[in-house]
């Protein structure tokens, strides 16, 4: 999920690609790697997590994609937070 993000908001701004394609590539692999490993969460957590951090980048671009280049740990902090705020109503979001 890093890796995606960063590459998509490389240095100042977005990709060229849309990011519904991000997401699709995200999800593709995803699924290849939980074949692999038993993961902690459902695939579906992570994959909501991922859709949502593009609204949390969006939501101040200037201080969450800096966060997302230099301090990936506390934008993950940021992230999660703004995930239970958001999907309150979702299981997973606990």
């Amino acid at each position: 999920m890093r890796e995606k993000l960063r590459n998509y908001y490389a240095e100042k701004g977005k990709s060229e690609y849309p990011s519904s394609d991000i997401v699709k590539k995200f999800i593709r692999e995803a699924k290849e790697l939980s074949d692999e490993h038993e993961l902690p969460r459902p695939l579906d957590y992570y994959i909501e997590l991922f859709k949502t951090a593009f609204d949390f980048i969006d939501s101040d671009p200037q201080t969450n994609a800096q966060l997302l280049r230099e301090e990936y740990v506390t934008f993950s902090e940021h992230l999660l937070a703004y995930f239970t705020k958001t999907h309150q109503d979702q299981t997973f979001a606990n």
